[in-house]
Formats: structure tokens, sequence, C-alpha cells
């Protein structure tokens, strides 16, 4: 009896919950960042590993192109660290390697689906196949404040033109809860 009661108390406290949080919106977006190096840089063999890694971006936009695209519009900054398996010690970054790894965090600030100003937290992994200028991988959303406040959501990103080296597409769904 304890259970069923104990269950019937989750299940109404639930339910309302579930039923207030916005459906899922399908969302696009164009990411262009700027590396700007790594603060700890180490060897094992030929595999090259970067953490305290940095780079700002915009969201919204393809370099050279004032025209807006895409579901999120604002500015950047990251955090992250890289593996390059393989790696050319004279120049990790821009010669072939075997296989790269990627992980980061990236501040956000500006809006999500025309909501107000905001900052969200967004987490990338991702690989590469042997080139910088290559990359795939997942991104979530780990959590907002101001007008990003409730947001959640994730979806799958990768290396994309137009506009150049250091541009990356996103897909995916967003929802705000209340």
């Amino acid at each position: 009896m304890k259970k069923l009661v104990f269950l019937l108390l989750f299940v109404c406290l639930a339910v309302p919950m579930i039923a207030l949080a916005g459906p899922p919106e399908e969302v696009v977006g164009y990411f262009n960042y700027t590396p700007t190096g790594c603060l700890d840089e180490s060897w094992a063999g030929d595999n090259f590993f970067g953490r305290d890694c940095a780079d700002t971006g915009e969201y919204g936009f393809v370099e050279g192109d004032p025209t807006y695209y895409g579901d999120f519009i604002g500015e950047s900054t990251e955090n992250y660290m890289i593996t390059l398996y393989g790696a050319d010690h004279a120049d990790p970054y821009f010669s072939p390697f075997r296989m790269g790894w990627y992980k980061g965090i990236v501040e956000f600030e500006g809006t999500v689906l025309g909501s107000d100003e905001g900052t969200m937290w967004i987490q990338y992994v991702g690989e590469s196949p042997g080139s910088i200028f290559v990359w795939s991988g997942t991104w979530r959303i780990l959590g907002g404040a101001e007008g990003l406040e409730g947001v959640h959501g994730g979806g799958t990103w990768a290396s994309c033109e137009p506009g150049g080296d250091f541009i990356v597409c996103l897909e995916g769904r967003v929802h705000f809860d209340p």
C-alpha cells in the first residue's frame, strides 16, 4: 500500500511539471570560432594533448556576411581540451593526424529562438578523422541564466561551409521550462 501511495504522489507531482514544459523546437545554427591557443600542451610519442585551450566565437552569422542565420544569435567564449593522435611534432594542429578528440564548454551570451538576452552553457564533444578543419559530434545545453533560464536541449554539430575553415553547423532541439 505504501508503494502505491508513493507512486501516486510521484505521478501527481511529476505530471504538472511535464505538462508545463514547452514542446521541443527544432533549431539550426552556425558557430564561427577563432582558436586562441592552449595554455597546457604535452606529447606522448606522436600523440598531442592540448588542455586549457580557448577560443572566441560568434553564433548566427558567416564571417564576411552581415546576414544572420539560425536560431542562436550571440557571442561565446570556450574552454576545451583536444587530443590529436598521430600528430606531427613540427605542426600538430595544421598537419594531418590519424584521429582527433575534443571536449569543450561554451559560454554563450545571446538569444535562442528569439528569447530575451541571456547566458547559457553548452557542452560540445566530438572527433576528427584527421584534419583540424573537419570535426563532428554532439552538443548539449548544461544550463542557462537571465533570458535563457530554463533552456534545455541538444543535438549534433559538424564542420561546414559556407564561410571558411572555422565554421560549425549545428542542429537539434531545444525547449524552455516555465
